[in-house]
């Protein structure tokens, strides 16, 4: 699959920049600290896809516990889509908008360090290629055309992150995903940073342990 090795290697740089921040960490032994009653969470990431890059996401989620609670969007795009068109390519450049909603779990693995896993359901849609059609030549290179299909479909979605805490209210995260539809699995791997916000009716300070 396009774009396969590229996500592999990326999610490889992104773990190992994550655990090197945590060979020093600093002590947390309160976990009311870390996993409140109720927070909502608010993510943002930049990666890359099976489609391309970027890869732009966003999420909401409201977390009871350990239990998470998700709205996402995410939008793939392929690399070059608005300027070097001259340069070899294929037509047309594909891109895919996904909205879903998910339910998941954290559970924390070392000091500062936690992982993050959900499922859900959500919803495509954008341009594919389909059939090759032709190849134009140009000073610059070549361009190849294909069909033109416009996706829409329901889809299955599982989503892995780990995240390490920075402080009470920001996490920065590796985050993988895999999009199961009736066109094509996407893949993707991103960068996130997810900030936090306590909602629970006691302060950070009261629910700390004395």
């Amino acid at each position: 699959m396009k774009s396969f090795y590229f996500l592999i290697l990326l999610l490889l740089c992104n773990l190992s920049g994550l655990f090197s921040q945590v060979t020093k960490p600093e002590k947390i032994n309160n976990e009311v600290d870390l996993l409140q009653t109720k927070k909502l969470n608010i993510s943002i990431g930049l990666g890359a896809s099976s489609i391309g890059f970027p890869m732009y996401y966003s999420n909401v989620s409201f977390q009871y516990k350990k239990n998470i609670y998700a709205v996402r969007y995410v939008k793939s795009k392929e690399v070059l889509k608005e300027s070097l068109v001259l340069f070899s390519h294929a037509e047309p450049f594909e891109e895919i908008a996904e909205y879903g909603l998910t339910y998941g779990f954290e559970q924390r693995i070392a000091n500062r360090i936690f992982i993050q896993m959900e499922g859900g359901v959500g919803y495509i849609n954008g341009i594919l290629r389909g059939n090759y059609i032709s190849t134009k030549s140009t000073l610059f290179g070549d361009i190849k055309d294909y069909e033109r299909i416009r996706v829409s479909s329901f889809s299955l979605l599982l989503n892995g992150t780990v995240f390490y805490k920075i402080n009470k209210s920001f996490s920065l995260g590796s985050m993988n995903t895999i999009n199961f539809n009736k066109h094509e699995i996407l893949l993707s791997s991103s960068i996130v940073l997810k900030y936090c916000l306590n909602i629970n009716k006691q302060s950070f300070k009261e629910v700390e342990n004395p």
